[in-house]
């Protein structure tokens, strides 16, 4: 069985050796090295291509916006997964803006953290369920006419394929939904993130939550 590859960073050592043991207990899990800044999780991430990279995050703490971003360039299909206590809008919407395919608070249990790890394995994108959701449902335009204009422009199958995002389905999953091939789903989500200006799957659900789309209790979900 190819185990999941995880590379944890943080600042504190203490809470990146104790996230490493818990992965480590895990049968279908490897955590493959530990960073304690940007730049050494690039170069880890350049080296050693990890399914998942997670990020401990301080309270306001704005540096794993910019880690994002620079792991996402150095290995795209990474997906990054923050750890934090900030549920501030701002911060969430910077990390979901750089490319971030999970948000969960640190109160969360461990069983949560592996679960999620195992969803965004597989292309799912996961959300804190609770107050990061409500956080993210609480997101609203400063154009109220705005999220009109967006709906207007998007075709009925365009609609399906983000509502089904949101729900956490990977590419494949959505085809299988759908009947479609997993290109056409790949089409049609270039369609919505050039349409709505998103630039990354999980700022798409941002949109898609903020017009009521999907619903806060679907995120997460694994379907």
């Amino acid at each position: 069985m190819e185990k999941i590859s995880t590379l944890v960073v943080g600042k504190y050592w203490v809470i990146r050796d104790g996230l490493c043991e818990i992965l480590k207990n895990q049968e279908d899990i490897v955590c493959a090295g530990t960073a304690s800044n940007i730049q050494e999780a690039v170069e880890l991430t350049k080296h050693l291509m990890p399914n998942v990279v997670i990020i401990d995050v301080a309270r306001h703490d704005q540096y794993p916006v910019e880690a994002t971003k620079l792991i996402k360039s150095a290995h795209p299909s990474a997906a990054v997964l923050i750890i934090s206590r900030d549920k501030d809008i701002d911060h969430v919407r910077a990390c979901m803006q750089a490319g971030v395919s999970g948000y969960l608070l640190r109160d969360g249990g461990f069983e949560e953290l592996i679960q999620t790890i195992r969803m965004l394995k597989f292309g799912k994108t996961v959300f804190g369920i609770g107050d990061v959701s409500r956080v993210l449902y609480g997101v609203s335009s400063d154009d109220p006419e705005a999220g009109k204009r967006q709906l207007t422009e998007l075709h009925a199958r365009e609609v399906e394929v983000i509502t089904l995002v949101g729900k956490g389905m990977s590419n494949k999953e959505i085809s299988a939904q759908l009947g479609i091939s997993e290109s056409t789903v790949g089409s049609h989500l270039v369609n919505v993130f050039r349409k709505l200006d998103a630039r990354s799957r999980t700022e798409a659900v941002m949109y898609a939550l903020r017009e009521g789309w999907i619903n806060v209790e679907d995120l997460g979900k694994q379907v």
